[in-house]
């Protein structure tokens, strides 16, 4: 019987193909800008994430003494709405969390 000393004996093995993969356990969160002070008409609302996400559309937004129109994605980050006051008094937006995810599939916050 040969023995092999260690070396020789694992030269004859390949080396696998390095994996690695990228950890995201940010979830992206949200802020809500528009019309600022007392308002007497229409105004446009600016949402914006802190990185791009999927699945948010305008009935993920709770609102208040108003309506919502012309909804659009000016980005996978920024999304803009009209808001129409309804009556006197405050006007407000809401987005509740997990509405959106990230391509890790992390939920805003």
């Amino acid at each position: 019987m040969t023995l092999f000393p260690y070396t020789t004996l694992f030269r004859s093995n390949t080396v696998a193909t390095q994996y690695s993969v990228e950890f995201d356990g940010e979830s992206p969160s949200v802020t809500i800008a528009g019309g600022s002070g007392p308002v007497n008409s229409a105004f446009t609302a600016t949402i914006t994430f802190t990185e791009d996400v999927t699945g948010f559309d305008v009935s993920d937004i709770t609102v208040t003494n108003a309506s919502l129109s012309d909804f659009n994605a000016t980005s996978a980050q920024v999304y803009t709405v009209t808001v129409t006051p309804s009556s006197n008094g405050t006007v407000t937006l809401d987005i509740a969390a997990d509405v959106a995810i990230d391509s890790a599939s992390n939920g805003n916050t």
